[in-house]
């Protein structure tokens, strides 16, 4: 009499478990790598949103009560900087239109990433060492020099930038080419 029973062989099995587990782990990077890639876009849109949002408080063109325009001021910090990979918003105002005075404006809990400092204002984007401000060009410094930004003020029809020239700030994330955000002289950002 001939056994007729019939079956996968262990090294038939093997194979198998050893496909899908291949698969599986190719899926796997994948999704990480989206998930890298969604953060990082998600911090360039909420940059740019902020930028937007300096952009309408000077374009309002609200005065003190010596006449003179509000300027308005967007600081940050790279991921080697302290607090890392930070911005914050800084209102200007001057007497006499020649010296100003700078103070913070306060972050709006709820509607930035992560406030790590609501006395200076600095709120946070990303988390350092994975998705953060890698480095930023052709910003200037007030007051004491340590921080570095760019200045928007209303000049009556127009919103400028102060400097004059396109800023930018580079967002990295681990594994992900560089985005850069630029801002032009005229507050319009681009990505």
């Amino acid at each position: 009499m001939k056994n007729s029973e019939s079956g996968f062989t262990i090294p038939e099995l093997l194979t198998v478990i050893v496909i899908i587990g291949v698969l599986i782990s190719i899926v796997a990077i994948y999704m990480v790598i989206t998930q890298r890639r969604t953060a990082q876009q998600s911090i360039v849109e909420i940059l740019k949103q902020e930028i937007r949002n300096v952009y309408a408080m000077a374009d309002s063109a609200e005065k003190n009560g010596a006449g003179y325009r509000y300027k308005y001021r967007m600081e940050f910090k790279r991921n080697d900087e302290s607090p890392p990979t930070c911005y914050r918003i800084m209102k200007g105002e001057s007497a006499d239109g020649t010296t100003w005075t700078w103070s913070v404006v306060p972050p709006v809990k709820g509607t930035s990433y992560k406030i790590v400092d609501q006395v200076n204002g600095w709120i946070q984007l990303g988390t350092p060492g994975n998705t953060y401000i890698n480095s930023y060009t052709n910003m200037n410094s007030v007051d004491s020099g340590a921080n570095y930004g760019f200045t928007l003020v209303s000049k009556g029809s127009i919103v400028e930038k102060e400097p004059v020239v396109d800023s930018t700030i580079v967002i990295r994330s681990s594994g992900q080419p560089d985005i850069t955000v630029t801002v032009n002289q005229y507050g319009s950002v681009t990505d």
